[in-house]
Order: C-alpha cells, then sequence, then structure tokens
C-alpha cells in the first residue's frame, strides 16, 4: 500500500515539473485576468450563474507576511498572533459579503457557517495556478497555513531542533518563509446552491478544475481537484 503511494505522489511531483515548464515557456502577463475570465465563462456556459457567485479576488501577500513574522522571525509574539487573526478574519467578512452576499457581521458564530461553501483557486507571485479546491466558512483552509509550525505533532519540532546546525537551521527557515509565501493571490467562487446538475461540491471543484486544464490553463498541483 506504502509503494502505490509513494509512485503516486512521484508521478504527482513530475506532472508537477511538467505543468510548471510548459507554463514558463509559454507564460505571460496577465494569466489571472485569463483564469478569471474562463471561470466567468465555465459560470455562463453551464447556467450556473444564479448558483454560483463571480470570482472575487484575494491578495495573500499581506496575510503571509503576518504569518512569516509570527512564526519565524518574531515567533510567539501575542501581537503578530492577534494581527494574523484579525488579517484572516477581515478576508472571511470579505468573503461572507461580497462573493456571499451575506449582511455584514461582527459575530464569528454566524460567518463561519459550515453550510456557506466556495471554490478557490490559488495563484503564485507570477501568475501560475498552484490548485483548485474547495472548503467552506467554517473550515476556511484557503485562509490555513501549513508547515513544521503548524505540526501537531510537537515530538517533531523538538527533535529538529536537536538535530539542526544553527546554518540548517537558517535555510528551514528560508524554506519555510517561502512555502508561506508561496500563494500571492487567490479567487473564490461562492457557491450559493448546488446546481441540478451537480450533487456534491466535490464534484463543482472537480468540473473547475477539468474546465480550466482542457481550456489551457497549467495546474501545478494537476490532481488537486481529483482527491
Amino acid at each position: 500500500m506504502e509503494v502505490v503511494k509513494l509512485t503516486t505522489w512521484i508521478n504527482r511531483y513530475i506532472e508537477s515539473d511538467r505543468q510548471n515548464k510548459q507554463y514558463n515557456q509559454k507564460k505571460k502577463d496577465g494569466n489571472i485576468c485569463n483564469v478569471k475570465k474562463q471561470i466567468e465563462n465555465w459560470i455562463i456556459s453551464n447556467s450556473y450563474t444564479d448558483y454560483l457567485s463571480d470570482p472575487l479576488g484575494i491578495n495573500l501577500t499581506e496575510l503571509n507576511k503576518l504569518v512569516v513574522d509570527r512564526d519565524i522571525n518574531n515567533p510567539n509574539t501575542t501581537q503578530l498572533q492577534k494581527d494574523t487573526q484579525d488579517k484572516v478574519w477581515e478576508f472571511e467578512q470579505e468573503i461572507w459579503g461580497k462573493a456571499f452576499k451575506e449582511p455584514a457581521s461582527s459575530m464569528k458564530t454566524v460567518v463561519h457557517d459550515k453550510s456557506k461553501k466556495y471554490l478557490w483557486v490559488t495563484f503564485r507571485e507570477d501568475g501560475m495556478v498552484i490548485a483548485v479546491g474547495e472548503t467552506s466558512m467554517k473550515s476556511g483552509d484557503l485562509l490555513k497555513y501549513s508547515g513544521l509550525h503548524h505540526s501537531s505533532i510537537g515530538d517533531i519540532r523538538i527533535i529538529l531542533h536537536q538535530l539542526m546546525e544553527n546554518e540548517e537551521k537558517k535555510l528551514l527557515d528560508k524554506l519555510l518563509k517561502n512555502l508561506y509565501s508561496y500563494a500571492a493571490y487567490a479567487l473564490v467562487i461562492a457557491i450559493k446552491s448546488i446546481p441540478p446538475s451537480n450533487t456534491t461540491v466535490k464534484k463543482l471543484e472537480t468540473e473547475l478544475g477539468e474546465y480550466l486544464i482542457n481550456n489551457g490553463i497549467n495546474i501545478l498541483n494537476r490532481y488537486s481537484h481529483l482527491n
């Protein structure tokens, strides 16, 4: 079973290299705008306008910087933790109001509604699509950061701290900074209700990802929407 998983991931790494190479060969300014237009075309051509919102752009660079400062530059700083939480809350309210068109609310118990689902497409700084996914206002996966600093397994962090020399720690911090800053922009599409032709949010996610691929959009994590 583990061999099968390893082979699958090796194939995904190979595919990500292929997607990245193709994008770099044809790369041009305006890819984010092009993807946004493709999403709008997908919504219109499938008669989803009553069910899905127009794509809402979210610039993640400021949040990325706050996370880097909080977790790497100045770890355990209470003010930075609060600033990061405030920025996430600002984005959540923006998605709530502008994408879902819900009345403004200062109550997280209202905005963090697990029944409110949305699709998202992330981009790196040069405009390439990283992945296509879905989440809810409750889960908020788009605005979560994964990495060593967020590991629930404390043993990993403690053991690595003992194993690494200072230069290795600096290299790890550099890699984490790049990781936390990799997704620079996102498009969010609120799901107001599931279209009759689809039975699940997952099917909508898959359909959007495949539509983009079939229309010449390179996706670094080619299979993200198929999981």
